[in-house]
């Protein structure tokens, strides 16, 4: 009998879900070392004496590193398997800064309503005297929330988890459009779970929950609007830094 040539499309298909898979499963690694760190850290807060400046730094190094690991697993596996880079190619044009700006301030106002509603204020310190170190000021207050930590966050939730989560869901055969609504909101949520563990009452893990939630989604329909990751982190960076200038002024 003659031998049936195998269908490439089969092939092609079922290579494209495993490599799906195994990104959804570094996302989930990521996430779920964070989360751990995250606790454990918190324990150790409250049990081991140290300094503040040290608290300070390893508070963003415990969410940091997992991420980060994450990440280079990942791009490693997208290389190795002629993919291309994780993140969407350019990653950055000029217009993504008006887009950026614009969506931050716009996301910092939802979130004022969202504490006005909830707590009955806005965050803000109104001039209040922060207990910081002077020397680690410049990272807790500037480099960290403003610079580092939107790059590292928007890189994996929007630049990797996003666009795993939609190819994942693409291979199990949804429509792109489904699949891609599922990513938003799936990224989103992540995103807002990791920043909801932060939180010292109910009341304030609802408030940060739904607004980070707001601020993922924005920042995802932006990936996926202009194909390009610098419009999110620049509504990353403008939404953290407005917040700190509320804090110290």
């Amino acid at each position: 009998m003659p031998q049936r040539e195998p269908n490439p499309r089969i092939g092609a298909d079922a290579s494209s879900v495993t490599r799906s898979q195994h990104r959804v499963t570094l996302v989930a690694a990521g996430i779920i070392f964070a989360v751990l760190a995250m606790l454990a850290w918190s324990w150790a807060v409250r049990t081991i004496p140290m300094p503040a400046w040290f608290q300070a730094l390893a508070s963003y190094l415990v969410v940091w590193i997992p991420l980060g690991v994450a990440l280079v697993f990942g791009a490693r596996a997208a290389r190795r398997d002629g993919d291309g880079p994780l993140f969407a190619r350019p990653m950055f044009r000029l217009i993504d800064v008006l887009w950026g700006v614009g969506a931050g301030l716009l996301m910092r106002g939802v979130t004022a309503g969202i504490e006005v509603v909830l707590i009955g204020r806005m965050s803000g310190g109104g001039g209040v005297m922060l207990e910081i170190d002077p020397t680690m000021a410049w990272f807790i207050l500037l480099v960290a929330p403003v610079i580092i930590g939107p790059v590292i966050e928007e890189c994996f939730f929007r630049g990797f988890t996003l666009p795993a989560m939609r190819d994942a869901t693409d291979a199990s055969g949804a429509r792109r459009s489904t699949a891609t609504a599922i990513a938003v909101i799936g990224s989103a949520a992540l995103f807002a779970l990791l920043h909801t563990l932060e939180s010292t009452s109910p009341t304030l893990a609802l408030v940060t929950g739904l607004s980070t939630f707001a601020f993922g989604l924005v920042a995802g329909l932006l990936v996926v609007f202009t194909n390009r990751l610098g419009g999110a982190i620049v509504a990353h960076v403008v939404y953290n830094g407005s917040l700190i200038l509320l804090i110290v002024t």
